[in-house]
């Protein structure tokens, strides 16, 4: 029999007998994940600061934004439905500009060769859609 070193903590070991190679590398193996386990919680340490020491050094203290983001998402829904009704108030030229560069990500110059129309036509139906998007978005702001 042989004995090996078996740790238990970082600074507890305890020393077991092994009745064979095998054994004794498990052992070793066993050593081994415990060290890299260790050594990960450390530099996860170094790399984490406490809540409570941005409290005390900083004075930042944690707050409740639960409420901050429903009130984002029914934002953005209510800007969502403003903005899908802006672009069903466009012709279908426009509508269909639109949605191949917003929604295809093709460049101006790509529509005009997917509509097969010039390169300015295309821009003045985008412009002329943006224009009218942004009017129609005006004036339906909810007043304060």
């Amino acid at each position: 029999m042989k004995k090996v070193i078996y740790k238990i903590d970082e600074h507890k070991y305890e020393i077991v007998e092994v009745n064979n190679a095998t054994e004794e590398e498990y052992v070793n193996n066993l050593n081994r994940d415990f060290e890299r386990e260790l050594k990960k919680e450390k530099r996860l340490k170094a790399k984490t600061i406490s809540l409570d020491l941005l409290y005390e050094r900083d004075g930042y203290e944690l707050m409740d934004n639960s409420n901050l983001v429903n009130d984002d998402v029914a934002e953005k829904e209510e800007l969502y439905q403003k903005l899908h009704e802006a672009i069903k108030h466009l012709t279908l030229k426009q509508q269909k500009v639109i949605h191949l560069y917003f929604w295809n990500n093709l460049t101006l110059r790509e529509i005009a060769s997917v509509l097969d129309v010039s390169f300015s036509t295309v821009s003045e139906i985008y412009y002329a859609s943006l224009k009218k998007i942004k009017k129609f978005l005006k004036n339906t702001r909810t007043k304060p």
